[in-house]
């Protein structure tokens, strides 16, 4: 495996592996880092596709002012590791000047999918996402990209800017992965203390009764009534709850009907502690 900080390298690289598999689907699995079971999926998902270039950039341009991209945990020695076991071929760690953001002419502007969900909580984060894969995909150009579908706004927001702009890349979505009690697996749950650990599922809890109400086909006044009471639920185990509904997966917009055939997705985000934590589960109705 090749670990590489620069473009010129990085285009060196993305040359030799194209000669050595010339029939073979480039994957690109984008990360931040601090690297875990979750990311681990990914890779094995990719590298079973093709040549993988995995990429790990702490991007500044999707952290809010007062978020926290000072202490978001960075070991790059142990990603390394990962990446090596997982058959990655190219670890991409571009220091920041490579990706050129200090001096930022263009901003992409997703619309309608960042009205609800994070989108009201986190204002800039998705540009500062779309600003940096549109970079890596530039740069990379994979035939096929993966994402982990805990953070699945940002997954359907890329999927929606890979479709506009033609840009002939393959997108997969993969299931969270979780802790035996159903904690989605984050590189931000090393934040949490022993305590703030045994609330973090509950909200986990909360989607997964509501998944089963909408599944089971309950009336929606039933559903709504109980999602009130889930946020209280929340609110009394310690959880500063910023939203907890159902989105329509094409528009990610709420929605209180749940017709057959379209799928939904039951998402909710808040706060344990200093800890930000999103979880979401799809729903087969």
């Amino acid at each position: 495996m090749e670990i590489i900080h620069t473009i010129d390298a990085l285009q060196e690289a993305l040359l030799a592996q194209q000669k050595a598999f010339p029939n073979r689907s480039r994957q690109l699995v984008p990360t931040m880092g601090a690297l875990h079971e979750g990311h681990r999926e990914l890779l094995k998902h990719a590298v079973a596709e093709g040549p993988t270039v995995a990429t790990i950039f702490v991007n500044p341009l999707q952290f809010g002012p007062n978020e926290d991209f000072d202490r978001y945990p960075r070991d790059l020695t142990q990603d390394q590791k990962v990446c090596e076991e997982e058959g990655v071929s190219i670890l991409f760690a571009p220091h920041p000047e490579e990706m050129a953001l200090s001096n930022q002419q263009f901003v992409l502007q997703p619309n309608n999918l960042i009205d609800y969900m994070c989108g009201p909580h986190r204002p800039g984060h998705f540009e500062g996402v779309c600003h940096v894969v549109m970079r890596l995909f530039q740069l990379i150009q994979p035939d096929e990209a993966w994402f982990g579908q805990k953070d699945f706004q940002q997954y359907r927001v890329l999927e929606a800017m890979v479709d506009e702009f033609a840009m002939p890349i393959h997108m997969h979505c993969v299931e969270t992965v979780r802790e035996a009690d159903g904690l989605a697996l984050s590189s931000r749950n090393r934040y949490l203390n022993a305590q703030e650990r045994e609330r973090a599922v509950t909200l986990f809890n909360a989607l997964e009764q509501i998944k089963e109400a909408v599944e089971a086909k309950e009336p929606a006044e039933i559903i709504q009534k109980k999602r009130k009471q889930l946020e209280t639920q929340l609110s009394d185990a310690g959880f500063r709850l910023e939203y907890l509904d159902v989105f329509n997966v094409s528009t990610l917009a709420p929605s209180k009907t749940f017709p057959d055939g379209q799928p939904f997705v039951v998402a909710g985000a808040g706060w344990v502690g200093q800890t930000r934590l999103i979880d979401n589960l799809l729903i087969n109705v």
